[in-house]
């Protein structure tokens, strides 16, 4: 069991590296995920995993730590409702901003696999396909290395993709074996 020093130390060290807050109420959350990599590295007991992640030896077991702890839940149009508004309310705004010449910079923090800024840039291109030419950028940020690195590979089976449009699945991707 994770006791309260010990998950405190846990809380430190992500929120030091990640900017996470784990809030006491987490205390469950974080003992059963971690229970996993404790017996995934063979280790006796929460004490000797927080040796292990705070070790130089450590460093790849403190992302598999960082990873099992961020809830990485996502698809393409997974709340159809924030992309409807995206393109009622922000196109136009981008439309002109776009057409006078100014950058357009958006963040979509917390994006795990990259279905959200896929998505925007798929909206976008839909609407305006002269967005490609002009000083528009998409930054992608996430926690989780694995889900980052599916990401970058831009393949998504399914899932990722089933609450899509039939125009915008056809429209923005290939098929690909079993995805897309």
């Amino acid at each position: 069991r994770l006791s309260p020093d010990q998950f405190a130390e846990i809380s430190r060290l992500v929120s030091q590296s990640s900017g996470i807050n784990l809030t006491q109420d987490k205390l469950e959350l974080v003992n059963s995920r971690l229970q996993k990599r404790i017996r995934a590295n063979r280790l006796a007991h929460f004490g000797e995993y927080i040796d292990l992640v705070k070790s130089d030896r450590g460093r790849d077991e403190f992302d598999e730590m960082i990873s099992a702890l961020t809830t990485n839940v996502t698809s393409f149009h997974r709340e159809p409702h924030h992309f409807d508004h995206f393109a009622q309310t922000c196109l136009p705004l981008l439309r002109r901003r776009l057409a006078a010449g100014e950058q357009v910079r958006i963040w979509s923090a917390g994006c795990s696999n990259g279905a959200e800024p896929y998505n925007l840039a798929g909206i976008i291109l839909d609407n305006m396909p002269d967005a490609e030419r002009a000083d528009l950028r998409i930054l992608a940020t996430a926690l989780d290395p694995k889900v980052i690195a599916a990401g970058r590979q831009g393949v998504y089976n399914q899932d990722f993709v089933g609450k899509l449009p039939q125009q915008y699945l056809a429209g923005w991707f290939d098929k690909t074996g079993d995805g897309y």
